[in-house]
């Protein structure tokens, strides 16, 4: 199985959040595929940097080698991620608004 890692979940794991750290190292003995989507390596890096979080960063970097980035390098996948947004949005009702969803 394949996981790419959110912004968030990656901010949980730098903060030393136990049960991400779980997670993360029973994907790994399951023989799971675990991948940094770009987007938030860029979102990760930019803040740390932005705020010289040096102990954040000293743990990002090798994190991100431990488990590779996934970088969306071509304009079908966001044409992909548009047209699935656009869809869901359209298949709920006009009385329920679908949070915005990120899916690239």
């Amino acid at each position: 199985m394949k996981y790419v890692l959110d912004t968030n979940i990656i901010t949980a794991y730098l903060k030393g959040d136990g049960i991400v750290k779980q997670r993360l190292q029973e994907a790994e003995l399951k023989g799971g595929e675990i991948l940094i989507n770009g987007i938030s390596y860029y979102e990760i890096k930019s803040g740390l940097l932005a705020i010289n979080a040096s102990n954040r960063l000293e743990k990002f970097e090798p994190f991100c080698r431990k488990f590779g980035l996934l970088l969306l390098d071509s304009q079908e996948i966001f044409d992909t991620a548009a047209n699935i947004y656009a869809n869901l949005k359209l298949q709920v009702s006009r009385a329920r608004n679908i949070p915005h969803v990120r899916l690239i």
